[in-house]
């Protein structure tokens, strides 16, 4: 009875030393778990974001410098090229709206004459020569050859305009004196050698500065394909599979 009394004392002794060795040894594994005593989850701690940003938005590529964007945005002009793509260009909304435009603002500036402030102001602007609105909207918008394109509607302002003083001088514009001949010629030479010339020259221009915007406004990355996909490489069921 002493002698298993005393075998009891000296088990529970050496399970008390085993604990004592476990505690002191982060490294060594429970022999009914088979997980480290010691070892605690690694935390991580995500990246800090930048003020401002959202979650998952792209992040945000370096805005291009003044001196920088001004030489980036200059285009060679490609005369050749450009010419047979000409009926395409016509037939660009960036080029028939402009034209609508001025052949509305023209006839009702033929009905109405310059006594309606409003009618004469888009005669202005978008008929008469140098038709500055008519131009720039071409130029900016247009897909490509934006000289071109200027230089349409800087066409059709010059010959709207020769439409227009031929009406006046025969008397069917309303409020505006009748014009001699001799101004008359003038007036045609001006509107088309100032019309078409100005109008290449803004077309240009007004592509040109669209480019230079685009290059001085900061623009977000697109995502990389790595990165819109799981972690897994699989798309759709990013849980991951279960364990026999």
């Amino acid at each position: 009875m002493a002698r298993a009394k005393r075998t009891d004392l000296d088990r529970a002794d050496a399970r008390r030393r085993y604990r004592a060795a476990i505690a002191a040894d982060p490294t060594t594994t429970d022999a009914e778990t088979g997980e480290e005593a010691g070892a605690t989850m690694p935390t991580t701690r995500p990246a800090a974001r930048p003020s401002g940003t959202r979650a998952g938005a792209p992040p945000m590529a370096p805005r291009m410098g003044i001196v920088a964007a001004a030489r980036a945005a200059y285009r060679p002009v490609h005369v050749r090229q450009d010419l047979r793509g000409l009926p395409a260009l016509v037939l660009h909304r960036a080029v028939w709206i402009p034209m609508v435009l001025a052949v509305v603002s023209m006839v009702a500036a033929v009905i109405t004459g310059p006594g309606n402030q409003v009618v004469w102001f888009a005669f202005t602007v978008f008929t008469l020569p140098p038709a500055m609105a008519g131009v720039f909207i071409a130029g900016f918008f247009a897909p490509t050859a934006a000289y071109l394109a200027g230089g349409l509607i800087g066409l059709v302002s010059a010959v709207l305009s020769v439409v227009y003083v031929t009406a006046a001088q025969s008397g069917s514009v309303p409020g505006d004196a009748a014009l001699t001949s001799g101004s008359v010629s003038d007036l045609i030479v001006y509107a088309f050698g100032i019309g078409i010339g100005y109008g290449i020259v803004l077309g240009a221009a007004a592509a040109w500065y669209k480019r230079f915007l685009a290059f001085t406004s900061p623009q977000r990355r697109p995502p990389t394909r790595a990165a819109s996909r799981p972690a897994n490489g699989r798309r759709g069921n990013s849980r991951p599979a279960s364990r026999p």
